[in-house]
């Protein structure tokens, strides 16, 4: 329960302030259609720190090619500004156990901060990636948070699930039928009571773009182990009637 909450909470601040990415519903149909954008390519910018406090490491998406030059300037400081909090926060964390470490004379040892990033689609306008934050902060193993971005290359709008096929209105239950059946061919890796009760998707659920396909997933701790990693469920597109 306790890992639980921790995860939940480091997701919440991960997550937090999403207000720059809302845009009106709009079919995949849509972005298809539209005129492809110049060559998109990803980058990285690599920060590494090592002290007796906190190892970091950290690798960070840098977007390059666009035509709009402002607006992929913003979806930069997007990425970097979010990674450096992250790490930030760690190192303010370390330090306070540094002192907490010398005045209750308890075992030091560094904490750990790392991201990675992973381009799952980049074409037809849209690019869809996800970065992994992971922490250190004692205990068995570390823990970590997959946050998806996916965002219309035209506008830098972040779009939804609603947004891709929200015109589709049996999309959640298409998308809930599909996990519940590859769950069943490996229900030993999954908390029996959380798939049980699994619910509706939401507009905001975890997913990216790959291929032809639409990816799924879950946190650490969700509706499964810390042994079964991020569960991702991959249903494709062809499924949804456009």
């Amino acid at each position: 329960m306790k890992k639980k909450f921790f995860i939940g909470l480091l997701t919440a601040m991960l997550l937090y302030s999403n207000s720059l990415y809302a845009i009106s519903p709009t079919m995949l149909n849509s972005y298809k259609l539209s005129r492809r954008l110049a060559e998109i390519k990803i980058k990285e910018e690599i920060i590494k720190k090592d002290n007796k406090l906190i190892k970091i490491n950290l690798k960070i998406p840098k977007i390059s090619g666009m035509a709009d030059k402002e607006l992929q300037n913003k979806l930069n400081r997007t990425f970097r500004d979010k990674i450096i909090s992250f790490s930030d926060n760690l190192a303010t964390m370390a330090q306070r156990y540094s002192q907490d470490s010398q005045e209750y004379d308890l075992p030091i040892y560094p904490y750990q901060a790392s991201t990675d990033y992973q381009v799952h689609y980049n074409k037809d306008n849209l690019l869809s990636l996800t970065i992994t934050y992971y922490e250190y902060t004692g205990g068995a193993h570390g823990n970590y948070v997959k946050e998806a971005f996916n965002i219309n290359l035209r506008t830098g709008k972040k779009f939804s699930l609603a947004d891709l096929l929200g015109k589709n209105n049996s999309y959640q239950k298409t998308i809930n039928n599909e996990i519940r059946e590859e769950i069943k061919e490996n229900q030993e890796l999954y908390f029996a009571d959380d798939v049980q009760n699994l619910k509706a998707l939401s507009k905001d659920s975890n997913f990216y773009l790959q291929d032809n396909d639409l990816v799924i997933y879950f946190q650490i701790y969700e509706i499964a182990p810390y042994s079964t990693g991020t569960p991702e469920f991959k249903i494709p597109l062809k499924l949804f009637e456009f």
